[in-house]
């Protein structure tokens, strides 16, 4: 990256129009600066790292690229390889290790503080690392990685962190300055490109909105006093209002089933269902696998040319997979699941079906949500309850909006 001081940030990069919030962030990197960007999902926050990973192979530097899961991890290392050549890009997970001296360095959180922690020589020459999905930090589980990794950096190395959730980014700041000694720069952007709209589905009464609900008067509903709908978004007191059907006034016994069905009666497809169990996940592909195929005759086609490019490339024979007979089936009908328990191969093969628009309806974890970029017009929810590792509990308002 070139030393010298800007004096105005950059408009363009690669012949497109930067936002404002982009012209910012990519400003404070060329001076040097490490910095925390802040902003919904689908803005574009993807093109400033982009900018710092054509930054540094430009200038000979190195890059490592985190990622609190395998998934954004390996459909980063997809990106990165098509965006500046395979030989450019290496991938560091659990579950494969290719090109560990690349330029540009993709890994798991967890990866790079292990390698932190031992001193790996991988990690000379590093002179940047993208923390994504940075409001990690704040996992109940999880945040201590993000942490260690952090405090264990060295001083000459910079960081640019992104999130879509993040609601401290300053406090955050403050803590990185003072472990680091050096300036962190916020940069925060607020606005959607396209608007969330909130959705409560019943098979009786098809879509409402939450505004228009009609609480039964009980102590849970009425102590929150009712919705508060400001700019589009849910707060967490709406979320948690949300608690049952006896809540609202009414049963309701609709199912996955009945909500896919006015998904696709409406044309809202390609629809991503969360189902907070990995076995939910895959029951529910199946049931509606037995009902319904949403492909055509051509992209039934398509779906069997991908499966063989990625078989191909991943080395791999179809009667090496468990049940890749029973799934591959199912993604010719344009359905598919998706959870952490997965073997590695099949969750590539899902990732790159649902990139080509190949796939309809996608059940997956909460896993799915983390950073991910996919073609998807529809979110739905199975439950708005988690468990978290010790308890049964109703999602946070940032687990909602990451998921949504």
């Amino acid at each position: 990256m070139k030393d010298a001081i800007l004096a105005a940030p950059p408009r363009f990069f690669k012949n497109l129009l930067l936002d404002e919030f982009q012209s910012e962030a990519i400003w404070h990197l060329q001076r040097n600066t490490s910095t925390l960007v802040s902003a919904p999902t689908g803005t574009g926050k993807t093109v400033i790292a982009d900018f710092l990973v054509d930054a540094c192979i430009k200038s000979g530097k190195r890059i490592a690229y985190t990622a609190p899961v395998k998934a954004l991890v390996n459909q980063k290392f997809r990106n990165y390889a098509q965006m500046v050549g395979r030989n450019q890009v290496g991938i560091l997970t659990g579950d494969l290790s290719e090109n560990p001296d690349a330029p540009v360095l993709l890994m798991t959180t967890e990866v790079f503080r292990n390698m932190l922690v031992s001193g790996a020589p991988t990690l000379k020459k590093i002179a940047w690392v993208v923390f994504d999905e940075i409001h990690y930090l704040d996992h109940a589980q999880r945040g201590t990685v993000w942490e260690e990794a952090i405090m264990l950096m060295p001083p000459a190395m910079k960081l640019l962190g992104l999130s879509a959730t993040v609601p401290n980014a300053s406090e955050i700041a403050d803590w990185i300055e003072s472990v680091h000694k050096a300036p962190v720069a916020v940069v925060s952007h607020t606005e959607r490109a396209v608007p969330l709209e909130h959705l409560y589905y019943n098979r009786m009464c098809g879509t409402i909105k939450p505004e228009k609900l009609m609480y039964a008067r009980t102590s849970s509903v009425l102590a929150h006093k009712g919705l508060d709908i400001k700019a589009g978004f849910l707060s967490q007191r709406d979320l948690d209002g949300l608690r049952s059907d006896r809540d609202l006034g009414f049963q309701d016994d609709s199912n996955h089933l009945d909500m896919v069905r006015y998904v696709a009666a409406n044309r809202l497809f390609p629809c991503l269902y969360f189902v907070m169990s990995r076995r939910g996940c895959e029951e529910k592909a199946h049931q509606l696998a037995a009902k319904a195929d949403y492909l055509r005759p051509r992209e039934k086609e398509a779906v069997r040319v991908a499966i063989k490019q990625e078989l191909t490339a991943m080395a791999l024979r179809p009667d090496s997979i468990p049940r890749f007979a029973q799934v591959s089936e199912m993604w010719r009908r344009g359905i598919a699941f998706h959870h952490a328990g997965m073997l590695p191969a099949t969750k590539q093969i899902v990732e790159t079906l649902l990139e080509r628009k190949l796939l309809r309806v996608l059940y997956a974890t909460e896993t799915f949500a983390v950073g991910v970029n996919m073609p998807v017009r529809t979110v739905c929810f199975d439950s708005l309850k988690k468990y978290d590792g010790r308890e049964v509990r109703y999602l946070t308002q940032g687990e909602y909006f990451q998921m949504a």
